[in-house]
């Protein structure tokens, strides 16, 4: 477990410090409405790729860990979902981008083409990723993962250095990073002697589809907790609010890194314990990774007021006070997440879905509040009380599950 929590936080955080690289970049070379329309584009793709995963890759996770079924029946049946999901997936993000981006030039179709085919391999990559998570190759997934985050600052800063970098130019970045993960997940897949040609397996479907449904809610509730509100600034307070939210967004994933890392390696484990031991395990994990994120976000709010307009550059010092609140938010959502997580570990994944439900509603009445009055702080705001909500609800949830059981007396 600290093996693989280590192996994947030392990936996260390479991907976080390729991802400032990136950020920079774009901020340089985009300046603030370019940078917005990038961040809007990028989180749209993102949230279709999630919508469409159906779920189906955790499900294979937990119904290989329980015994349900074999690991081989399992990923063609996926595989073959697969197929699907990425086309529909891709359809469904190019229709809606069309009419939101609306009216478009030929730049912006470019753009939006080459996010769809984002979408599309993100779909792959998802899955790919679920297949190895079930045989535990965690620590290869976090070099794959790094890998995948240098060729997209590497691809990055070529153009920037070749050509005068571009929206076209940092989607192709990103595509290039998601496609070489993709292939390198393939290639140890294949390695490992996992049958990933497609193929109809009776009676597996169904059953993951139902359990995967239950996934793909909660995790789609996840990210729109987390990122919607990027949309959101954009359409209501323009392009260069959201150049300035995304950079507060970026420094602020910082905090959640080692208890995203502590979840990820935990996730497999806890599918195959026995209750009584979950519960104990739940609680160390719980424990490790909000010290981590509070120790992450002191030390980032120290450094953000100086760092960050000198990294940026001027014109984004007013993304300053956004950041501080949102390393604050980064606490309690951490603690959420890592309670949910776990529990849908289980096969359960009504925390998930409440937690983080009922937190979306919060922070988006208050973005349509707040936003047109306070810009990217507003947002900032309503993502904090967003968390600490979702975390409440999660903790109560959480201890109403696992309320120690009185042995009646004669």
């Amino acid at each position: 477990m600290r093996r693989d929590s280590l192996a994947r936080l030392l990936a996260d955080g390479f991907a976080l410090a390729t991802s400032l690289v990136t950020a920079t970049l774009t901020a340089h070379a985009l300046g603030l409405d370019g940078k917005g329309y990038y961040a809007t584009v990028t989180l749209l793709a993102t949230l279709f790729v999630v919508a469409f995963e159906f779920g189906i890759g955790d499900a294979l996770v937990v119904l290989v860990g329980l015994g349900k079924a074999r690991l081989a029946d399992a990923a063609r049946a996926t595989m073959q979902a697969t197929l699907w999901f990425a086309l529909a997936a891709t359809i469904a993000f190019l229709v809606t981008a069309t009419m939101l981006f609306a009216p478009l030039n030929s730049g912006d179709a470019v753009v939006l083409g080459l996010a769809g085919a984002l979408v599309a391999v993100g779909v792959w990559y998802s899955t790919l990723v679920s297949l190895l998570m079930a045989v535990q190759q965690i620590v290869i997934l976090a070099a794959v993962s790094a890998v995948g985050s240098a060729v997209t600052a590497g691809v990055m800063v070529l153009l920037a250095i070749a050509y005068e970098l571009d929206v076209q130019g940092a989607v192709v970045a990103s595509l290039c990073g998601v496609a070489a993960a993709s292939v390198l997940t393939l290639l140890k897949a294949r390695a490992a002697g996992i049958a990933l040609n497609p193929r109809h397996v009776p009676g597996y479907l169904g059953p993951a589809m139902r359990l995967g449904t239950g996934f793909q809610l909660p995790s789609l509730l996840v990210v729109a907790a987390a990122r919607l509100d990027l949309l959101l600034v954009f359409k209501l307070g323009g392009a260069a609010a959201a150049g300035l939210y995304s950079v507060a967004l970026t420094i602020g994933a910082l905090v959640v890194s080692i208890p995203t890392a502590i979840a990820y390696a935990a996730f497999p484990r806890v599918s195959k314990l026995e209750e009584a031991q979950a519960r104990a395990f739940v609680g160390r994990v719980f424990r490790n990774g909000m010290l981590g994120a509070l120790v992450t976000a002191l030390g980032l709010a120290a450094v953000t007021p100086i760092a960050l307009p000198w990294v940026f550059g001027e014109r984004f010092s007013p993304a300053v006070m956004p950041t501080l609140i949102l390393l604050a938010a980064g606490v309690p959502w951490s603690g959420q997440w890592l309670l949910a997580r776990c529990e849908s570990a289980r096969g359960a994944t009504a925390m998930l879905t409440w937690s983080f439900g009922v937190g979306f509603v919060v922070m988006l009445g208050l973005d349509f509040a707040l936003i047109p009055a306070y810009g990217e702080s507003g947002a900032a705001c309503a993502a904090l009380a967003s968390s600490c909500v979702g975390l409440s609800v999660a903790a109560v949830l959480h201890f109403k599950a696992h309320r120690p059981q009185r042995t009646p007396t004669v």
